[in-house]
């Protein structure tokens, strides 16, 4: 079984925010609002499987080789995340083996629910020290394994633009993980 990502092959479709037309010179994250109109047919699917969002994220990748550095959201476990991208097809994300890594405080604020994050320690790798195991478009509805080290890449002349869901059991501290989101989107694994 594929440890790093699927496409869901979903019973809606999600249109591409209205807020997602600047292009930029260097890459983007930002913490989005729950009351962005384009994510609620998906926050009301998730409520249906028991499971909500803790961020709703927005990441840009720019055109011409831009990248987001190799990084793992959580290298102690295998929290998932559902992605959406709207971009060149040719941008990917991709996943690596990274035998050499070392931290990085990122400075967060507040999440989504009003949770103090004031800042997240994720991990962080070196290309040229790693070897690249997996890549995939997101460009159709994909669950990730954001544990694992990955990156992106867009060799495309457009930007590429990801909405992102955070997820977690409904009421829960700790984030989705790998092995029961494989049980609980089963129906709908491509």
């Amino acid at each position: 079984m594929n440890p790093y990502h699927y496409y869901l092959n979903l019973p809606f479709e999600i249109q591409k925010p209205s807020i997602f037309i600047e292009q930029h010179t260097v890459a983007k994250h930002e913490i989005l609002p729950f009351d962005l109109p384009e994510a609620q047919v998906m926050l009301e699917f998730l409520k249906q499987h028991n499971l909500d969002c803790h961020n709703l994220e927005y990441f840009y990748t720019p055109p011409n080789g831009g990248k987001i550095f190799i990084h793992s959201d959580d290298f102690l476990d295998e929290m998932t995340k559902i992605n959406i991208t709207w971009g060149p097809d040719s941008g990917v994300v991709r996943w690596w083996d990274c035998p050499n890594y070392k931290t990085l405080k990122i400075e967060l604020g507040t999440n989504n629910l009003g949770e103090s994050d004031s800042y997240h320690e994720i991990y962080v790798a070196e290309e040229d020290e790693s070897t690249l195991v997996h890549e995939a478009s997101t460009n159709k509805i994909s669950m990730l394994n954001v544990g694992k080290f990955h990156s992106t890449y867009n060799p495309g002349t457009e930007g590429r633009y990801t909405l992102c869901f955070a997820l977690r059991q409904t009421g829960a501290t700790t984030k989705l993980q790998w092995p029961q989101a494989k049980i609980v989107f089963k129906d709908y694994l491509e």
